[in-house]
């Protein structure tokens, strides 16, 4: 997620606070709102982690098989989601299926 977006997420949970208190409706607690977008950014940390693990395990020359045991998948669910990619964000499958 960009830091822009970020910003216009924050941006928007406290325009739904600010306007909770407004009489022209019912109350908006932001709260479950807020705690989404933090879960939000806290998968796309884990993910970003994961990503790198998964790198730094290829580069050392682990199989396929093992990483995707090491995830909770098969290793064709491994390749199919860290595997290589193109410019264009498709999976390059080029690499060794072991």
């Amino acid at each position: 997620m960009s830091t822009s977006q970020k910003t216009h997420d924050a941006d928007l949970l406290d325009r739904i606070e600010a306007d909770a208190d407004e009489p022209t409706g019912p109350a908006i607690d932001a709260a479950p709102l807020r705690a989404i977008a933090d879960a939000v950014r806290a998968r796309a940390a884990s993910e970003a982690s994961i990503r790198s693990g998964v790198e730094k395990a290829r580069e050392a020359g682990l199989s396929w098989a093992v990483i995707g045991a090491a995830l909770g998948v098969s290793r064709q669910a491994a390749l199919k989601r860290y595997g290589r990619r193109d410019v264009a964000g498709e999976a390059l499958h080029s690499q060794s299926f072991a």
